[in-house]
Protein backbone atom coordinates (compact mmCIF):
# COMPACT_ATOMS: atom_id res chain seq x y z
CA UNK A 1 0.00 0.00 0.00
CA UNK A 2 2.84 2.41 0.76
CA UNK A 3 4.09 2.60 -2.81
CA UNK A 4 0.75 3.59 -4.31
CA UNK A 5 -0.08 6.10 -1.56
CA UNK A 6 3.44 7.52 -1.61
CA UNK A 7 3.40 7.75 -5.41
CA UNK A 8 0.12 9.65 -5.26
CA UNK A 9 1.45 12.05 -2.60
CA UNK A 10 4.65 12.61 -4.58
CA UNK A 11 2.64 13.26 -7.73
CA UNK A 12 0.54 15.88 -5.94
CA UNK A 13 3.65 17.55 -4.50
CA UNK A 14 5.48 17.52 -7.84
CA UNK A 15 2.54 18.68 -9.96
CA UNK A 16 1.67 21.50 -7.58
CA UNK A 17 5.20 22.37 -6.52
CA UNK A 18 7.77 22.18 -9.29
CA UNK A 19 6.52 20.37 -12.41
CA UNK A 20 7.03 21.99 -15.78
CA UNK A 21 3.76 23.29 -17.23
CA UNK A 22 3.62 20.56 -19.85
CA UNK A 23 1.32 17.82 -18.65
CA UNK A 24 -0.35 19.79 -15.88
CA UNK A 25 -3.64 21.64 -16.17
CA UNK A 26 -2.20 24.39 -13.99
CA UNK A 27 1.24 25.86 -13.53
CA UNK A 28 3.25 24.61 -10.60
CA UNK A 29 4.19 27.01 -7.84
CA UNK A 30 7.84 27.30 -8.84
CA UNK A 31 7.07 27.65 -12.57
CA UNK A 32 4.60 30.42 -11.72
CA UNK A 33 7.47 32.34 -10.14
CA UNK A 34 9.78 32.07 -13.16
CA UNK A 35 10.89 35.54 -14.23
CA UNK A 36 9.09 37.39 -11.43
CA UNK A 37 11.19 40.32 -10.25
CA UNK A 38 11.15 41.95 -6.81
CA UNK A 39 8.94 44.86 -7.93
CA UNK A 40 6.24 42.52 -9.24
CA UNK A 41 6.62 40.27 -6.19
CA UNK A 42 6.22 43.20 -3.79
CA UNK A 43 3.17 44.72 -5.54
CA UNK A 44 -0.25 44.38 -3.98
CA UNK A 45 -3.57 45.31 -5.60
CA UNK A 46 -4.90 47.00 -2.47
CA UNK A 47 -3.88 47.72 1.11
CA UNK A 48 -4.18 44.66 3.30
CA UNK A 49 -3.97 42.24 0.38
CA UNK A 50 -1.05 39.82 0.09
CA UNK A 51 1.64 40.25 -2.50
CA UNK A 52 3.33 37.46 -4.46
CA UNK A 53 6.27 37.77 -2.10
CA UNK A 54 4.07 37.47 1.00
CA UNK A 55 2.49 34.35 -0.51
CA UNK A 56 5.93 32.84 -1.17
CA UNK A 57 6.92 33.43 2.44
CA UNK A 58 3.58 32.02 3.66
CA UNK A 59 3.99 28.81 1.64
CA UNK A 60 7.59 28.45 2.82
CA UNK A 61 6.54 28.84 6.44
CA UNK A 62 3.98 26.04 6.23
CA UNK A 63 6.38 23.77 4.33
CA UNK A 64 8.83 24.31 7.18
CA UNK A 65 6.07 23.37 9.63
CA UNK A 66 5.39 20.14 7.73
CA UNK A 67 9.10 19.31 7.75
CA UNK A 68 9.20 19.94 11.50
CA UNK A 69 6.39 17.42 12.02
CA UNK A 70 8.06 14.93 9.65
CA UNK A 71 11.36 15.26 11.51
CA UNK A 72 10.22 15.70 15.11
CA UNK A 73 6.60 14.58 15.28
CA UNK A 74 5.25 17.94 16.46
CA UNK A 75 5.11 21.62 15.62
CA UNK A 76 3.66 24.41 17.73
CA UNK A 77 1.38 26.36 15.36
CA UNK A 78 1.18 29.49 17.56
CA UNK A 79 4.63 30.90 16.65
CA UNK A 80 3.95 30.01 13.02
CA UNK A 81 0.66 31.91 13.04
CA UNK A 82 2.44 34.88 14.62
CA UNK A 83 5.22 34.80 12.00
CA UNK A 84 2.85 34.45 9.04
CA UNK A 85 2.18 37.51 6.87
CA UNK A 86 4.98 39.61 8.33
CA UNK A 87 6.67 42.62 6.79
CA UNK A 88 8.70 42.16 3.64
CA UNK A 89 12.35 43.17 3.31
CA UNK A 90 13.15 46.24 1.23
CA UNK A 91 16.19 44.49 -0.23
CA UNK A 92 15.58 43.09 -3.73
CA UNK A 93 18.23 40.40 -3.16
CA UNK A 94 16.01 39.03 -0.38
CA UNK A 95 13.38 38.21 -3.03
CA UNK A 96 15.82 35.92 -4.83
CA UNK A 97 16.83 34.36 -1.50
CA UNK A 98 13.17 33.72 -0.61
CA UNK A 99 12.51 32.16 -4.05
CA UNK A 100 15.55 29.92 -3.66
CA UNK A 101 14.46 28.94 -0.16
CA UNK A 102 11.00 28.00 -1.43
CA UNK A 103 12.54 25.87 -4.18
CA UNK A 104 14.76 24.16 -1.60
CA UNK A 105 11.75 23.46 0.65
CA UNK A 106 9.63 22.13 -2.23
CA UNK A 107 12.33 19.63 -3.10
CA UNK A 108 13.12 18.77 0.53
CA UNK A 109 9.49 17.91 1.29
CA UNK A 110 9.45 15.67 -1.80
CA UNK A 111 12.65 13.94 -0.68
CA UNK A 112 11.32 13.33 2.82
CA UNK A 113 8.05 11.93 1.49
CA UNK A 114 9.94 9.67 -0.93
CA UNK A 115 11.83 8.24 2.06
CA UNK A 116 8.71 7.82 4.24
CA UNK A 117 7.16 4.48 5.13
CA UNK A 118 3.57 3.61 6.11
CA UNK A 119 4.31 4.02 9.79
CA UNK A 120 5.48 7.58 9.29
CA UNK A 121 2.67 8.49 6.87
CA UNK A 122 0.07 7.17 9.34
CA UNK A 123 1.54 9.08 12.30
CA UNK A 124 -0.45 11.97 13.74
CA UNK A 125 0.67 15.39 12.52
CA UNK A 126 0.67 16.89 16.01
CA UNK A 127 0.16 20.61 15.88
CA UNK A 128 -1.27 20.53 12.37
CA UNK A 129 -4.02 17.93 12.68
CA UNK A 130 -4.77 14.68 10.90
CA UNK A 131 -2.08 12.29 9.79
CA UNK A 132 1.15 13.14 8.07
CA UNK A 133 -0.20 11.68 4.83
CA UNK A 134 -3.19 14.04 5.04
CA UNK A 135 -0.96 17.02 5.79
CA UNK A 136 1.34 16.14 2.90
CA UNK A 137 -1.64 16.06 0.51
CA UNK A 138 -2.88 19.36 1.92
CA UNK A 139 0.58 20.85 1.45
CA UNK A 140 0.35 20.04 -2.26
CA UNK A 141 -3.12 21.53 -2.62
CA UNK A 142 -1.89 24.56 -0.65
CA UNK A 143 0.81 25.04 -3.32
CA UNK A 144 -1.74 24.77 -6.15
CA UNK A 145 -4.11 27.23 -4.46
CA UNK A 146 -1.43 29.85 -3.92
CA UNK A 147 0.07 29.31 -7.38
CA UNK A 148 -3.35 30.31 -8.76
CA UNK A 149 -3.44 33.39 -6.55
CA UNK A 150 0.05 34.33 -7.68
CA UNK A 151 -0.91 33.97 -11.35
CA UNK A 152 -3.89 36.25 -10.76
CA UNK A 153 -1.74 38.83 -8.98
CA UNK A 154 0.81 38.77 -11.78
CA UNK A 155 -1.91 39.35 -14.38
CA UNK A 156 -3.14 42.34 -12.39
CA UNK A 157 0.46 43.61 -12.07
CA UNK A 158 0.95 43.29 -15.85
CA UNK A 159 -2.33 45.12 -16.48
CA UNK A 160 -0.93 48.10 -14.55
CA UNK A 161 1.39 48.77 -17.47
CA UNK A 162 -1.37 48.75 -20.11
Amino acid sequence: MTARRKDLLLNVLHTAGDAPEAGAWHASLLRTLDGVDADAARWTPAPGRPSVWALVRHVSLWKTALLEVLDHGYVDPKPLDAADWGDLPADDAAWEADREELARLVRLVQQRVAAADDRLLDRAADGLGGTLAEQIAQNGTHDAYHAGQIRGLLRLWEAQGD
